[in-house]
């Protein structure tokens, strides 16, 4: 879905610079798409990359290519209102930018996948507070998403939130219809939520690949 911080713009790009080159019999290597997608746009890349996982950096343009993270459930909340990109970096640059996080996202990363999956206090995201700012239902939804999981967070620039199951957790098949009513009755908000896990892919190719 657009306007929801979950790359969905720069995934249908990366989708169509692929098979631009596959129907022009690959001219271009992966590396070359990789390149050339820097130029177009965010986040394109990481889409192109060998694997999943990746610690980006820029503008998303600049990966380095992780190891598959842990095999996870987490649930996606997506509600119907959206934002702007553009907007949500312009109101957190008009806070003087004094919610930033100071500690090293990269470190953090990495130590966490060192000890297997992410704990709750590795998930940072700074543009959490000028987007809860434009819409603090957000910030509602999230605490509901809190009361199943500490792990739970905004998605990029919004409006998705996730929350990340723990590895005892098992995915409960009726608590989308039950999470989406409690949104609607408590909140006055339609939402939808969807359980899924991460995903994984070993080499350029395997998300293109024919299912």
């Amino acid at each position: 879905p657009v306007e929801a911080g979950l790359g969905g713009g720069s995934s249908n790009a990366a989708t169509a610079l692929y098979a631009a080159n596959t129907l022009c019999g690959n001219p271009a290597s992966p590396e070359d798409l990789i390149e050339w997608s820097a130029d177009l746009g965010s986040d394109i890349t990481f889409f192109l990359g060998p694997t999943g996982s990746a610690y980006c950096t820029g503008r998303g343009e600049v990966i380095e290519p992780l190891d598959p993270l842990p095999n996870l459930r987490l649930y996606v909340v997506k509600p119907e209102m959206g934002l702007s990109t553009p907007l949500v970096f312009k109101t957190l640059a008009a806070s003087g930018y004094s919610t930033l996080s100071e500690r090293d996202p990269r470190e953090d990363l990495l130590a966490s996948f060192v000890h297997g999956a992410p704990g709750p206090e590795d998930y940072v995201n700074d543009l959490e507070p000028p987007a809860f700012d434009l819409e603090p239902s957000l910030a509602a939804i999230k605490a509901k998403l809190l009361d199943l999981s500490p792990a739970a967070m905004m998605s990029g620039s919004g409006t998705s939130l996730f929350a990340v199951l723990s590895p005892d957790q098992s995915p409960d098949p009726d608590f989308p219809a039950a999470f989406e009513q409690a949104c609607r009755d408590d909140l006055g908000l339609n939402v939808q939520l969807f359980d899924v896990c991460f995903a994984k892919r070993d080499g350029h190719d395997s998300w293109y690949a024919p299912p």
